[in-house]
C-alpha cells in the first residue's frame, strides 16, 4: 500500500453537508419514488418530544412516509429554537 495515496485521500476537500430541509426534502422523494423504506430520525430527543406533544403523535409509531414529514415539522421547530 503506498502511503501517498492515503494522504492524498486525506487531502481532498469534504463536500459540505446540506441543509437539514434538503435532507428531509431528499427523503420524501426517495418515499415517494420507491414506496416505503426506514426513515431515520434527524433531531435530538428534545425536538422530537416537543414535536410529540404540539402533534399528539409518537415518533415510534408512525409510517415512513409520515416520518419524513414529522421530520420536516421537527426542522421548523429546530429553526425557533
Amino acid at each position: 500500500m503506498d502511503i501517498k495515496n492515503n494522504n492524498n485521500n486525506n487531502n481532498k476537500k469534504r463536500e459540505k453537508p446540506k441543509s437539514v430541509s434538503n435532507k428531509t426534502t431528499n427523503l420524501i422523494n426517495k418515499v415517494n419514488q420507491k414506496g416505503s423504506f426506514y426513515i431515520p430520525r434527524l433531531y435530538n430527543e428534545k425536538i422530537i418530544k416537543k414535536w410529540e406533544t404540539i402533534n399528539n403523535k409518537k415518533w415510534y409509531s408512525l409510517s415512513p412516509n409520515s416520518r419524513a414529514k414529522a421530520n420536516e415539522e421537527m426542522a421548523k421547530i429546530a429553526k425557533q429554537n
